[in-house]
C-alpha cells in the first residue's frame, strides 16, 4: 500500500459528477450531489458508485472510513472476479461485505475480462460484434434470474442500512454498477437526463485506464478494431442503457413494474429509501 497523503479533496469538495480524488479508485463517486425531480437532495457521503476496491492505497482506505465512514459494500461481481481482485477486506475488518452478483459466467459464456487481449486470434469472432455484445449484455443483466436476484439483495441492503456510507461496486463501475445506480435514482425520482448524465461520467474517468491497458500490450498485436472493441466494452454508451431499459419496459410494461414485480421494490419501499437517503 502507498504511503499516507494529505487529504486533499473533502466530501463536500466533490467535483460536479459527484467524483471523488482517491490514489487508486479512478471511478468511485458520491451520488450527493444529486437532486430530485422535485428539488431533494441525495444525501452526501451516503451512496457511493465505484470499480473493484482491490488495489486500493492505505490512503484510499483511511479515506473511504474515517472521511465517508463507510460501513457496508455492496461487490456486483462473479465469484471469479472476486478471486481474481479480492476487496481489502482484511484491511476494513467492521465493514459489511455484501455478494450480489447481478452477472454470471455460466449464463454469459464470456465477460470483459475474457475479451482483454491474449492472442488476437481467439476474439475475431467478437470483434465485429461488440457493440452488439454490449447491447445485448444490459438487457440479459436486468432480466435473467442472477440479475435479479442480486438486483433485489441490492435494494434490499439498502433499505436496512442505517449508520455510514454504503458502496457498491463491479469491476469498472460503469455496467452493473451503472444499472443498479440508475434503477436507484428512478425510485428517488430523479430526471432522466441526470441519470443518464451519472452513467456518462463514467467515460471521464475510464479514458486513462484504457490507455494505460493499451499501452502495455505490444502494437504489433493491437489492430485498429482491436483498440475499438476494447474501448467500447470499457466506455459507457447512452445506446446500452436505453437497450437495457427499453427491454425490461417490453417486458414489463414500465421501470416501475419492474423495480415492483421483478425485484420487490413497491411504493412502501420506495417511500422507505426516498426518507432515509433524501433531505
Amino acid at each position: 500500500m502507498q504511503e499516507d497523503k494529505p487529504f486533499d479533496e473533502r466530501p463536500d469538495q466533490a467535483r460536479e459528477d459527484g467524483h471523488i480524488a482517491f490514489d487508486n479508485l479512478a471511478n468511485t463517486r458520491d451520488l450527493g450531489y444529486l437532486r430530485t425531480g422535485h428539488g431533494q437532495r441525495i444525501l452526501p457521503r451516503k451512496l457511493l458508485r465505484s470499480s473493484h476496491l482491490d488495489g486500493a492505497s492505505k490512503r484510499d482506505i483511511l479515506m473511504l472510513l474515517n472521511e465517508y465512514n463507510l460501513t457496508t459494500v455492496i461487490d456486483l461481481r462473479t465469484k471469479e472476479e472476486q478471486q481474481d481482485h479480492p476487496d481489502p477486506k482484511d484491511s476494513m475488518p467492521k465493514v459489511r461485505f455484501i455478494d450480489a452478483p447481478i452477472l454470471s459466467f455460466a449464463t454469459m459464456g464470456i465477460t470483459r475480462e475474457e475479451v482483454m487481449i491474449q492472442q488476437e486470434t481467439t476474439y475475431d469472432a467478437l470483434l465485429d460484434n461488440t457493440r452488439q455484445l454490449m447491447s445485448e449484455l444490459y438487457p440479459h443483466m436486468l432480466l435473467n434470474e442472477t440479475g435479479i436476484r442480486g438486483l433485489s439483495l441490492f435494494f434490499e441492503v439498502l433499505a436496512e442500512h442505517d449508520e455510514g456510507a454504503v458502496l457498491w461496486h463491479c469491476s469498472a463501475g460503469k455496467d452493473r454498477a451503472g444499472l443498479a445506480t440508475a434503477l436507484l435514482l428512478h425510485v428517488f425520482e430523479v430526471p432522466d437526463d441526470a441519470i443518464l448524465a451519472d452513467y456518462l461520467a463514467t467515460n471521464n474517468y475510464m479514458e486513462s485506464r484504457i490507455d494505460a491497458y493499451l499501452g502495455s500490450v505490444p502494437a504489433e498485436s493491437l489492430s485498429p478494431q482491436l483498440v475499438e472493441s476494447i474501448r467500447i466494452l470499457n466506455s459507457a454508451d447512452e445506446a446500452f442503457l436505453t437497450t437495457g431499459f427499453d427491454a425490461l419496459k417490453k417486458e414489463y410494461g414500465s421501470v416501475d413494474n419492474y423495480l415492483k414485480d421483478a425485484l420487490g421494490v413497491d411504493k412502501a419501499l420506495k417511500e422507505l429509501l426516498r426518507k432515509k437517503y433524501l433531505a
